[in-house]
């Protein structure tokens, strides 16, 4: 086997096959990689929840370099601190939020395109997909679904599968089944955008 086929392999094997949260993670990573390299270029990956999160972290270290480095000695730059700290427990929570409520259990977000598909038609008609994934823990069935950004809780595709046949004893991901699996769900919400 070459050294990239087996670091391919690494890249979807779980130390513990018994951590819903690194068996869950595992998947997550493997379906990422299906939607940002498919050959076809049916799928375009959108990394919406990223930026939104780097834009706060962002917002979130110039507050805190504010604080820290204003001119102004101690007793001269109270109000600047007070607004600083303010400021920072509104985006710290405000990020939390978004990182909880708003993303919760997606990982991936994407967009269907056709190769029919006219130039007239512009990205903003073009419908958001989440893809989503739930594992309870001490359960060895993994939930997995897809549903438009804008309803998050109606499920377009919906899928449980049993962590022990996708698994093998070593917590190697068996690739070619989740692939079918995947490629089923992703063409139930194409046949549903056309």
């Amino acid at each position: 086997m070459s050294k990239q086929a087996t670091e391919k392999v690494q890249e979807y094997r779980t130390e513990n096959k018994y951590d819903p949260y690194l068996i869950r993670d595992t998947v997550n990573t493997y379906i990422e990689n299906l939607l940002e390299k498919n050959e076809k270029k049916t799928y375009t990956f959108s990394n919406k929840f990223l930026d939104t999160k780097i834009v706060l972290g962002f917002l979130i270290l110039i507050v805190i370099l504010v604080s820290h480095y204003y001119p102004l000695p101690f007793p001269k730059n109270i109000y600047i601190l007070i607004a600083c700290v303010s400021i920072y427990f509104i985006l710290s929570n405000y990020y939390s939020h978004y990182e909880n409520s708003v993303e919760g259990d997606t990982f991936a977000l994407f967009t269907v395109s056709d190769k029919k598909e006219t130039e007239q038609k512009s990205k903003e008609e073009k419908v958001l997909y989440r893809f989503n994934s739930n594992i309870e823990m001490l359960s060895d069935e993994l939930e997995l679904s897809i549903s438009e950004y804008n309803q998050k809780k109606t499920y377009l595709a919906q899928q449980k599968i049993k962590i022990n046949e996708y698994f093998d004893q070593d917590g190697y991901l068996c690739t070619s089944k989740l692939s079918k699996l995947v490629d089923k769900m992703l063409s139930t919400i194409k046949s549903k955008s056309q």
